[in-house]
């Protein structure tokens, strides 16, 4: 009980700090098969209810852009549902392992978020895991804005830890308008928010 209200008191007094990875250790997790474990069955949970709330608001014309795709395996889980895809990651070898799966109406891109500008407008932005990578992530968010439709959504997922991420959530609800969101807790004691935006334009 202390240990939490610790928790929730730092939450609320210690500034956004985000986490901090070069490209190349990006490249290098990625090349030792770190991230292999989001295969699992406990992140397939987090991954369900992304891809449920997808195919439960748009029809399999949705175009999506997944910003920090890593190895594709939204896409997969996906199954072809959509009619535009569009992953972009800044490591080299996670776009190497996600391009077994491009094909007409998939495409991915290693590039930094920062840098990346996309070539068209999108129903539905992901950012899966992400965001808190960022030093500005408010600004990242206003970057990818004009490209979401105007009924378009963007879904946020992150991993619940309150002392980096409360003030990055209120931050967020005042730019967008949070429409839905979901919290998932797993007997291990992990747990993540999952959260879904409309832009208030």
């Amino acid at each position: 009980m202390l240990k939490s209200l610790k928790r929730i008191i730092k939450s609320y007094i210690l500034p956004y700090k985000p986490l901090s990875k070069s490209k190349t250790e990006w490249d290098k997790e990625y090349l030792n098969s770190k991230w292999n474990y989001l295969n699992n069955s406990k992140d397939s949970v987090r991954y369900g209810v992304i891809v449920n709330y997808i195919r439960d608001n748009f029809d399999n014309s949705v175009s999506i852009l997944d910003l920090g795709c890593g190895s594709a395996i939204l896409l997969k889980k996906l199954s072809g549902y959509y009619s535009h895809y569009t992953g972009v990651d800044i490591s080299d070898d996670a776009i190497k392992l996600a391009r077994t799966w491009e094909d007409d109406k998939t495409e991915f891109h290693p590039d930094d978020l920062m840098n990346f500008t996309p070539g068209r407008i999108y129903d539905c932005i992901i950012f899966n895991e992400s965001l808190y990578y960022f030093d500005k992530p408010l600004k990242l968010l206003s970057k990818y804005k004009p490209f979401l439709n105007k009924n378009g959504v963007i879904i946020i997922s992150m991993w619940d830890y309150k002392e980096r991420n409360n003030k990055l959530w209120n931050s967020i609800n005042s730019i967008f308008d949070c429409i839905d969101g979901v919290h998932i807790k797993l007997d291990s004691g992990n747990s993540w928010f999952i959260r879904f935006y409309r832009d208030n334009r």
